[in-house]
């Protein structure tokens, strides 16, 4: 059985700093959102979370400095396997 599963970060609006986090499950599973910085520190997360198979999106919080470099790891947990995908969040400087 082949597993799909991907993750995006998109710019919900150049002018505002809502980020939104677009991802396929193959399979219902529970999913959580962790950020972190470029030293490794978290700054945010998104408390896990059900979702059934299919096209989903979670809203982050504000990140604030621009001047930094941050990283998502969104782990989504099935029934027999876990997936984890880390990415970098990149932030046009205002």
């Amino acid at each position: 059985m082949k597993h799909e599963f991907s993750s995006r970060l998109a710019l919900s609006n150049p002018f505002d700093e809502t980020l939104t986090i677009e991802f396929e499950l193959p399979e219902p599973a529970l999913v959580s959102v962790c950020i972190v910085d470029e030293q490794g520190k978290q700054v945010a997360d998104v408390q896990p979370h059900a979702y059934p198979c299919g096209s989903h999106s979670i809203e982050l919080p504000p990140l604030g400095n621009r001047d930094r470099e941050f990283f998502y790891r969104l782990t989504a947990e099935m029934e027999r396997w876990k997936e984890v995908d880390v990415k970098k969040i990149e932030l046009s400087k205002k």
